[in-house]
């Protein structure tokens, strides 16, 4: 039990934890996303390059914060830090704060000042008065010696800065045991259940479970608001939560606005179109009636297969389509004039490609293809982090008390005070946690003070 006792309150051990901790996470930003990235570009990442896609797994920002040992991690830095804290707090009461802990800088200086030894002795209890200075007298053998000691708040703060960083190991617990991560997709005019089964995709549940809302959600309207008609400042998605015939209220959820609802936040993370499609036969029988949501911002190129066929339609967007000399173009990103570029395919094969405009009916080799209408799809992140607050107070905490440890570092003076004659010869001696110029320099002007 003594050889774990050591371990735990050693400094090292507890920074070594902290250190493996950090370089954890910094492996896990700089792997891939999958909670952030398309369906399409985590299936290139899975395709091209499987190594990259099992570590992102394992090691990735969600799977490593799932993971048992990421929970086990900070709840160990947690006790050092404590254990730690407690035995430095308790060797400093007993000491009544008489020593710096640590490394300290040392200076000292040998003066000769002209009076008498009262006279210089009352000169530097002058240049002492700040109430920030606490200064004791002692006098041996007829010399007089100022002991005066700065800083005592800046061990308080280093106490605060430790509290902060307890915070904040607290609240990486916390978010491990209550943090639920998930993703919706909304098309607008469908309701879907704010339930798990309404979810794209559910990331990371609480450790002891939740109750998700019984509602259910419907995207409204989405509208992007642009600057002179060509830059957009602002997206906003209006969201139905419940029934328009019972209980339910509107939100418009922006980019900084999310819908927070029991306890859960919702954030539009990115918006795309849902084009109305008709699709006949030959012989006039429907294959496809409906919208579908594809990713065709900033003129990317995407594609669906036609239920039950062999067909498949890549489509490109044009939302304000003009025809120039160096083929299609688009002027702006506003439903100016809304056209589609259509390809037919058949088992890879391009059959026939052409433009669609709203209302019109193409005919396409074995099909014919009616464009209807747009709808926006908005992609949202849903969240609930219990550990959020405590992580914002361990911050404020960890602020507060490394401006107090910079700002009231702990610094000690010695004023030895020899009368020699008319004179004194006078030597000043100290040292300090932190800033040994600052210090000499403050040396040299408290001596300036008593000499001019």
């Amino acid at each position: 039990m003594r050889g774990v006792w050591r371990i735990f309150i050693s400094r090292r051990f507890a920074v070594s934890l902290l250190v493996l901790m950090l370089g954890l996470l910094i492996l896990a930003i700089l792997l891939p996303n999958p909670s952030i990235l398309s369906p399409e570009e985590i299936r290139t990442i899975k395709e091209q390059r499987p190594y990259l896609f099992k570590i992102t797994e394992i090691l990735g920002i969600q799977g490593l914060t799932a993971s048992p040992f990421f929970f086990v991690l900070p709840f160990l830095i947690f006790i050092s830090t404590a254990i730690c804290t407690w035995t430095r707090l308790q060797s400093r009461l007993k000491s009544g704060g008489a020593e710096i802990e640590g490394r300290v800088f040392k200076a000292a200086k040998e003066v000769t000042v002209k009076g008498e030894a009262k006279i210089v002795r009352s000169r530097f209890l002058k240049a002492f008065s700040s109430p920030l200075w606490s200064v004791q007298e002692n006098i041996k053998e007829e010399i007089p010696i100022l002991i005066a000691h700065r800083g005592r708040f800046g061990f308080w703060g280093s106490m605060l800065f430790h509290l902060g960083l307890l915070t904040v190991l607290l609240a990486t617990i916390v978010t491990g045991l209550t943090l639920f991560t998930g993703e919706m997709l909304l098309t607008e005019g469908y309701p879907i259940p704010l339930k798990e089964e309404g979810f794209l995709k559910v990331w990371r549940r609480p450790f002891f479970g939740m109750k998700l809302p019984d509602e259910a959600i419907t995207l409204e309207e989405f509208k992007r608001v642009f600057k002179d008609n060509k830059y957009p400042i602002d997206y906003i998605a209006t969201v139905r939560v419940g029934e328009k015939d019972g209980f339910s209220f509107l939100k418009d959820i922006r980019v900084n606005d999310p819908l927070k609802y029991q306890g859960l936040q919702y954030n539009i993370d990115r918006y795309g179109f849902a084009p109305s499609f008709v699709i006949k036969g030959k012989d006039g029988k429907v294959l496809f009636d409906g919208d579908i949501n594809l990713v065709l911002v900033g003129g990317q190129e995407d594609s669906f297969q036609i239920p039950d066929t062999d067909i498949g339609i890549t489509v490109r967007f044009y939302p304000d389509f003009v025809m120039t000399k160096d083929g299609p173009r688009t002027r702006s990103d506003i439903l100016n004039n809304p056209v589609f570029s259509i390809k037919v395919t058949r088992e890879g094969i391009v059959m026939k490609q052409g433009f669609l405009y709203m209302g019109q009916e193409a005919e396409m080799t074995d099909i014919m293809i009616t464009y209807t209408g747009i709808k926006y799809w908005v992609h949202i992140l849903v969240a609930r982090d219990w550990g959020a607050p405590v992580l914002f107070i361990g911050l404020v905490f960890l602020v507060i008390g490394l401006i107090a440890r910079l700002l009231f570092y702990e610094k000690g003076l010695n004023v030895v005070i020899n009368a020699e004659g008319e004179n004194c010869i006078v030597k000043v001696s100290g040292y300090t946690k932190y800033f040994p110029a600052f210090f000499e320099r403050e040396i040299k002007k408290i001596i300036e003070e008593v000499t001019k």
